[in-house]
């Protein structure tokens, strides 16, 4: 029997039990699109929008379309951070990096969110 459960607590979190379980991108790339619509920052909500959607249409492995998506609300959520913190330009710059490297269109997208720019510090 296999039992796919989710919990939104912020980050997306997965857990797929049984044997033949597994969490399909398309439903990890949905979860992350409405959280993303919750934010009141519009252009970074259209910047995660059109991350997902170049994730979506990637000929890439499922697995590395989940790893996207996550990556990509990671980045979400840092940005949308407002207290200092030295330490998130170097790990908007570490996911950014990985974001690239699974799918470049994505981490351009998201790269030209208006918050993602400031966080960086650029």
């Amino acid at each position: 029997m296999s039992d796919i459960r989710f919990t939104n607590t912020g980050n997306l979190t997965g857990v797929a039990i049984g044997d033949n379980a597994r969490v399909i991108a398309g439903q990890i790339i949905a979860n992350v699109r409405q959280s993303a619509e919750q934010s009141v920052n519009a252009d970074l909500v259209e910047a995660v929008k059109k991350a997902l959607d170049a994730i979506a249409g990637a000929k890439i492995p499922e697995s590395d379309q989940v790893e996207a998506a996550q990556t990509v609300e990671k980045i979400q959520k840092e940005a949308e951070k407002t207290e200092a913190d030295a330490t998130r330009p170097g790990r908007l710059t570490r996911w950014l990096a990985s974001l690239a490297s699974i799918c470049k269109p994505a981490a351009d997208a998201i790269t030209a969110a208006k918050a993602v720019t400031i966080a960086l510090g650029s």
